[in-house]
């Protein structure tokens, strides 16, 4: 038996923490106090394990064994950085116990946690309040929604407009709650599946579709900043030069041709294609036009 299952079903967490109700994790609700048969604390105590007096830790055998202490235990709450940099330099002696933290959050479904796992979903605002975004996730987010799904009448041939809600921005920002997970829904009782698919109808849209259209609208948001920074091929002046270079095959493949890395650049072709099947539902009004900064 597992010593995370054997200390979850016995009474030895409730002994220990009558012991030393000090240290006792301050988060109940799972049953779960201890996890990789180390103890929860919390993340205010768990940092002043690491913290002391106010200094950073720097290198050398003090700090050294001051991680090793801090590395006993696991803190009841998500942070992000959660070391001090002095730490992340050395984050091969803490690999395994950082992932091991990362499940004890996915197993909690810590909301922290679970916000900056949506970071990267093509239906997550948090990207465009850096201001230096055009707005290429939501215009591609609105492209692919069923706002005015035809419907035929199995009777006759005329046409019904049906309007669902807005995709962007999403509702519900809970990785661990995501209504386009399809794995996630498979696990559920029988009932539940057949009431998502009445909401849904004949919405196919997945977590994975939806996190490969956040990596296209990514690159495509990097490609446009050196036209609208400097001298360019195709120059960017406003909203409108935005929305041309979206619908045209030529002008799109040259500003990614330009803009691209050679990491990102392999995708050109494949996002090119994508958008030029969306062009007839590019939307000028979802684009906000910024100057970048040299930062």
């Amino acid at each position: 038996m597992k010593l995370d299952k054997l200390i979850k079903d016995s009474k030895l967490v409730e002994r220990l923490d009558k012991l030393d109700p000090d240290n006792a994790s301050g988060s109940k609700n799972d049953g779960i106090n201890y996890w990789k048969g180390k103890k929860i604390v919390t993340l205010a105590e768990w940092k002043r394990r690491l913290v002391r007096g106010g200094k950073l830790l720097q290198k050398g055998t003090e700090e050294d064994q001051r991680i090793k202490e801090a590395l006993q235990f696991f803190p009841d709450d998500y942070e992000h950085p959660l070391f001090p940099l002095a730490v992340q330099e050395r984050m091969e002696v803490a690999k395994k116990w950082y992932n091991q933290y990362l499940e004890l959050m996915y197993f909690r479904e810590n909301l922290k946690c679970s916000r900056l796992l949506c970071y990267k979903c093509l239906l997550c605002p948090d990207k465009e309040k850096s201001g230096q975004y055009v707005g290429i996730s939501r215009l591609v987010a609105r492209a692919i929604e069923i706002n005015n799904e035809k419907e035929y009448d199995n009777n006759s041939d005329s046409e019904t407009s049906t309007t669902t809600p807005s995709l962007y921005p999403c509702s519900v920002l809970n990785r661990f709650k995501c209504p386009y997970d399809r794995r996630e829904m498979n696990k559920k009782p029988k009932h539940q599946k057949q009431l998502r698919n009445e909401e849904e109808d004949s919405n196919s849209i997945d977590v994975d579709y939806l996190f490969l259209l956040s990596a296209y609208s990514y690159r495509v948001e990097l490609a446009f900043i050196k036209p609208r920074k400097e001298k360019s091929i195709v120059p960017i002046k406003n909203v409108e030069d935005i929305y041309n270079a979206l619908t045209d095959r030529e002008t799109l493949d040259k500003i990614l041709e330009q803009g691209l890395d050679e990491e990102h650049l392999k995708y050109k072709d494949e996002i090119v294609e994508f958008f030029m099947s969306i062009k007839d539902r590019v939307r000028m009004e979802d684009l906000t036009f910024y100057k970048p900064t040299d930062a």
